[in-house]
């Protein structure tokens, strides 16, 4: 009988079990103490693979965004469908570039309440050989910071108004005092003359 020959597993297979089998060994090295410190954080932090799967998230994560089962749907889910792709596309550039990519007052919807977030995806990286595994996205509250801006915003608007209206009627008090003044002069010289018409027109 001719011997049988076993299947060799495709080199791009092992890499990517090789990729998540160290995300999980990162995370078990990590230990108990790190998972402390990261639960307990005032910020959102989601880890996810290569493919965009969530592998781990803290409890904070999960009060300013519907997780699900992939990161790039989890956000999308809260700010609008249509806009999906580009979560996907700028995810999945941090993983394959490295490089991070920041989000400003994103409009994010979960129970019908929406907040402003701050988002910051960066690349997750295996310390020896620098390999990239996936991403963290971190996710911090700026509501509180938005509103305090618009308040300030409001008031310097206001502000800028209020000048603006000094400075109006400060331009139409000039020509106002002068008109003032000719009708005193008027009523001096009709008074002085005995002008009884004239006076009771300038008097209405």
């Amino acid at each position: 009988m001719p011997e049988r020959r076993k299947l060799q597993p495709k080199k791009s297979d092992k890499t990517d079990k090789r990729q998540k089998t160290d995300i999980r060994n990162g995370h078990l090295r990590f230990g108990l103490l790190g998972k402390s410190v990261v639960q307990s954080l005032p910020i959102g932090v989601v880890a996810f693979d290569p493919d965009l799967k969530i592998i781990e998230a803290n409890s904070q994560a999960a009060k300013l965004i519907e997780l699900g089962d992939y990161i790039d749907k989890s956000l999308a889910k809260g700010t609008d469908d249509k806009i999906q792709p580009g979560w996907t596309e700028q995810l999945k550039s941090v993983v394959s570039t490295g490089k991070t990519c920041g989000f400003d007052s994103v409009n994010y919807t979960l129970n019908d309440k929406t907040k402003s977030l701050r988002i910051v995806c960066t690349p997750l990286k295996k310390a020896k050989t620098a390999r990239n595994l996936g991403g963290t996205v971190i996710i911090e509250d700026i509501s509180e910071k938005v509103n305090i801006q618009r308040q300030l915003a409001n008031a310097e608007r206001l502000a800028a108004v209020g000048k603006l209206a000094s400075k109006v009627a400060h331009e139409l008090n000039n020509p106002m005092d002068g008109i003032l003044r000719y009708i005193n002069l008027a009523m001096r010289i009709v008074e002085q003359e005995n002008l009884e018409k004239p006076k009771e027109y300038l008097t209405q």
